[in-house]
């Protein structure tokens, strides 16, 4: 029976040292591991809006590109004729469909006479005139409107 008093006289001493130490530290731990939490869900929604603002600006690249071949082609296959005379332009533009649905975007093309003049060097031994053009393309995803231009110039001998 001694036994069984001595426990129970030890009983309400050690509750009477507990001040509740251990609930404030987990409180300190959650709220540590829910701050860190919250931190990496924050920092993975950035990553992918930056992985989405990367995707539609590369594809606003391949748009603009594809207009310079347009134009290009256009020009090749005398679809579109140059004239070399100041104030000179043309502009088309065309929507690039989606293999799915919708539209991938769209290609603004400029084509424009810069100049008259001598050809790039080495070109020629005879004295020859060449005609500067400008290409330029503006590709706009459809996607978070993301916008890329190209510039392409090119010269073609002047009739003489």
């Amino acid at each position: 029976m001694n036994k069984d008093m001595n426990d129970a006289t030890m009983l309400p001493a050690c509750r009477s040292r507990e001040r509740g130490a251990a609930l404030i530290v987990g409180l300190v731990i959650m709220t540590v591991l829910t701050i860190l939490a919250i931190s990496t869900m924050r920092t993975s929604t950035l990553e992918l809006a930056m992985a989405g603002n990367a995707q539609f600006h590369e594809q606003a690249v391949q748009l603009a590109e594809i207009g310079l071949q347009d134009a290009v082609s256009r020009i090749d296959d005398r679809i579109l004729p140059l004239n070399a005379s100041d104030g000179w332009l043309v502009n088309f533009s065309e929507v690039v469909p989606a293999a799915s649905a919708g539209d991938l975007g769209r290609y603004d093309v400029t084509i424009s006479f810069r100049e008259t003049g001598d050809p790039p060097g080495g070109q020629s031994k005879t004295k020859i005139i060449a005609h500067y053009f400008e290409i330029e393309s503006t590709g706009r995803s459809a996607g978070r409107n993301a916008r890329s231009t190209l510039r392409q110039g090119f010269w073609i001998p002047a009739a003489t």
